[in-house]
């Protein structure tokens, strides 16, 4: 996956094919991503 920032730029994504994913992991990804906590938690809730 690729984040586009608002100037333009590109930033690669990388996100493991695990079965389970460790909380730490999870919240880079987050970060990177530029998904907030909350927003990433109210979609996980409806799958």
């Amino acid at each position: 996956m690729i984040r586009e920032n608002p100037d333009g730029s590109k930033i690669p994504l990388t996100i493991p094919n695990h079965e389970k994913i460790k909380g730490s992991t999870l919240r880079v990804i987050c970060r990177q991503a530029g998904v907030p906590r909350d927003e990433f938690l109210k979609i996980y809730e409806k799958v």
